[in-house]
This record gives structure tokens, sequence and C-alpha cells, in this order.
């Protein structure tokens, strides 16, 4: 078995637990809260999720800068020097932060919960720096293990929380920053050499940290910007429509966010293969995972069946939030395409400029379209709508600058789009298992129609070696 396959196995392995676990927590954390609590933890996801820009891409730098290098070839003390930095400047941060929530957030539920986010700020960002370096040198098994046991932790404490009968918002808060401690301790101890060995602290060093940053800062502002595209729904609805109903909305992209695993672990793998392909044959590599996505992108939507009918019978209280993972679910498949194609090859070719812009240039277009949806309908629906466009936007938007830098002529892919169109028009006018029986037929057809073609992709993917 080749080491690549090896690399994939073991984190689409490690993804696959993680998602069993978030499948467990995803339908077991909301029904304990309710909507409105539920709701509270849900914020402080939100907000949390952006703290890695306060590092302003040092993580992403060193990401970029050791990428496809062996391990033991690093330059500990230059690594030990830039986890000490990173550490002294987070917790610094993380104090800044938690004196001004004191004095300037009243309300107790508020200022728990940003005081959380500050505390996330130094386990997030210092894990980060842990978890990039061993992506980029390919040490896939202790990401496989670290991306387990977090999950596992936060489960465990879960359940035990639940029979000792000590449950609320706070609690599922404070179990998910002792999880991502943990982590941290598991991450020190895997690399120990990152920690421990003599910083390299010279001249060099902090004019590398500047290095870092440059390198690394439009790969992260394009992260943020990418999180903002979905985040703009999420901002409108928790301003315009409350706790409750912005938990229902959370609760549909927790849903989804289940099978954004799979879809991470394949991204996380292809980048540090890439480094070392000849870039005359990138583009031929992406033709190959566009097809294999458009395939497997129209069998992926009948797990939203499977979804619908656990929402309806073990999660009622949730059922608002059905018609939104209906709009929401065709969006994997452009965003499984922008992930592990068109961003890693970006990654590559050192393009993350570029990774910001299409990013910069969707932001604004998922603004202004979410502005419009809501003016027009103020209801979920259209707010998720309107987060779908932004995605096919943006999938669009890259395939057609990557093609157009490597002056490949583009064909636009139609199928995606006829596909996910005859998804949601049968789901909203049709009861859900005439739906599902008239979709998986038109997905039979469908791939019968493009049997030859899929029997010539896997003739290509058997002779690549």
């Amino acid at each position: 078995m080749s080491k690549t396959l090896q690399s994939f196995l073991k984190v689409v392995s490690s993804n696959f637990i993680v998602m069993i676990l978030g499948i467990i927590s995803t339908l077991l954390i909301p029904g304990l809260l309710g909507p409105y609590e539920y709701g509270q933890w849900q914020l402080y996801l939100l907000y949390s999720s952006y703290v890695g820009l306060l590092i302003l891409g040092f993580n992403d730098g060193i990401y970029l800068m050791n990428g496809g290098k062996n391990y033991k070839n690093l330059i500990f003390g230059n690594l030990s020097f830039n986890f000490f930095i990173l550490s002294i400047y987070t917790i610094t941060v993380s104090i800044i932060s938690i004196v001004l929530i004191l004095i300037f957030i009243e309300d107790p539920s508020k200022q728990f919960t940003y005081i959380s986010v500050s505390i996330s700020i130094i386990l997030q960002c210092i894990n980060s720096f842990f978890v990039l370096i061993n992506q980029a040198t390919s040490r896939f098994t202790i990401f496989s293990v670290v991306n387990i046991v977090e999950k596992v932790f936060f489960v465990i404490l879960i359940v035990l929380f639940v029979f000792i009968d000590i449950f609320d918002f706070k609690v599922v808060i404070t179990i998910s920053l002792f999880s991502k401690l943990i982590v941290l301790i598991l991450n020190i101890i895997a690399d120990y050499q990152l920690v421990f060995s003599k910083p390299l602290i010279s001249v060099k060093s902090f004019k590398n940290l500047k290095l870092y940053i440059i390198a690394g800062l439009p790969l992260t502002l394009a992260g943020i910007t990418g999180m903002l595209i979905n985040g703009i729904g999420r901002f409108t609805v928790e301003s315009n429509f409350g706790i409750v109903e912005f938990g229902y909305y959370s609760f549909a992209f927790s849903i989804l966010g289940i099978i954004t695993q799979l879809i991470t672990a394949a991204s996380i793998v292809i980048y540090p293969v890439l480094t070392t392909t000849p870039k005359e044959k990138i583009i031929d590599i992406s033709k190959i995972f566009e097809k294999i996505l458009e395939y497997s992108g129209a069998i992926l939507n009948l797990i939203y069946y499977p979804m619908v009918i656990f929402v309806t019978f073990l999660l009622p209280d949730y059922t608002a939030a059905i018609s939104v993972i209906l709009f929401l679910f065709p969006m994997l498949i452009y965003q499984s395409r922008i992930s592990i194609i068109y961003n890693t090859i970006y990654k590559v070719m050192r393009w993350e400029k570029q990774i910001f812009l299409n990013s910069i240039f969707t932001l604004v277009f998922t603004t202004l379209i979410t502005m419009l949806f809501y003016t027009l309908d103020k209801s979920l629906v259209s707010i998720s709508f309107a987060t779908l466009f932004s995605y096919i936007f943006l999938s669009f938007l890259s395939k057609y600058f990557l093609y157009k830098k490597t002056k490949e002529k583009m064909i636009i892919n139609k199928s995606d789009l006829f596909v996910n169109s005859v998804f949601i028009i049968l789901n909203l006018t049709l009861p859900l298992i005439t739906s599902f029986l008239l979709y998986s037929i038109f997905i039979l057809g469908f791939l019968l129609y493009k049997k030859s073609e899929i029997v010539n992709l896997f003739t290509i993917i058997k002779s690549v070696r």
C-alpha cells in the first residue's frame, strides 16, 4: 500500500470516528439544552471560530513554509522560539480581552460566553501550531489520534454530566475548553521537540516571524473570510430573529458539519502530496477530482433523507431547521470542490493572495445577496438560500481564476446545478418518501447516463501509482 494511501486512510478513519462522535454530540446536546441554551452554545462556537485571526497568519505561514518537509529535518530551535512567542502573545491577548469583558459586559450569560471565547484564544491558537506542523510534515498518525481524543473526551464528559444531572450551556462550554486543554497537553508530549528544544534567539529568528506572517496572513484572512460567507447568514439570524431561531439555524450547520469532517480529511492529505507533484500535472489531477466530486455529490444528497427522519423523531423541537438543511445540503458539493481542489492547488502554487481575493469578492456578494433575500422574505429559508448561492459563486470564481492562471480552457460543469435543482424541487413539492424514491431513480439514471465516463475515470485512477 502506498504511503499516500496509508496517510489518506489514517486521516479518513480518524475523521470518520470524529464524525460518529459528532453525530452523537450533535443529536444529544440540542435535546438536552433546548433551543435557547443551544443558541448560547452555538454563539460561543461562532465567535471562537474566528479567534485564529488574532495571530495574523503566523501558524499558516509556518504550515506553508514547511509543507512537504520531513519532521526530523525541521530546525526545532527555530520552531521552539516560535512556540514561546506564540504562547506569550496569545496569553497576553486573552488576559486583556477578559479584563475588557469584565468591565464592559454586564449580562452574566454573555460575560461567561465571551470569557470562554477569550480562553479559547490560547488553546486553539497553540493547538493549531502543532496541528499545522504535523499536517505539513505528513505526521498523520499523531494528527489522527489527537483529532479523535478531543471528541472522545468531549462526548464522555457530556454523558457523565448528564448522568449526574448537572447540565446547561455553561457546562458544555467548560467541557469543550477542557477537551482542548487535554489536546494541548497531548500535542506537547507528541511534539516535545517543538517545545523543549533550546530556542534559537537571533535577529534572523525575529525576521522569520515577519516572513511567517507575510506568507500566512492571506491564507488566514481567506479562511476567516470564507467562514464569514456562512457567518453573514448566522449573524443576520442572531441579530434579527433572536437566540432561539439562531439555535435552529446553527443546528442545521451542526448537522452538515458532521459530513464536512470527511471533506477536511481529503484536503489535509492532498496538500503535502501535491507539493511534490510536477506543476504541469496539477490541472489534470484537479479534473479527476472534479469528476469524482460530481458523482459523489449527487449520491451524497441521499443522506438528507435519514437526517430528516432523525431530526423529526429524535429532536422534534428542531424540525424548524429541516427547511434550512434542505437548502444548505447541496452546498456541501461546492464546499468540497473549494476545499479539496481549488484552495489546495492555490496553496501548492503559493497563490494564497488569490484565495483571499476570491473570498473577499464572495463575501461582498454574500452580504448583498443576503440583504436582498432577507428584504424579500424575512425567513431562515431565504438566508440559507443566499448562503447556497454564495458557495456556488465562490466555486465558480475559484475555478475561473485557477484556469486563468494556468492558461487552461475552462469548462463550466452544469451537472451540479441540474442535480441539486432537482433535489431541492422534489423536496419542496413532494412528501419525503415520494421525493426519496424519485430522487433515487433520478440519480440511478444519471449515473447510468454517465456510465462510460465513470468507467474511464476508474481506469485513470487505477493507472495512477
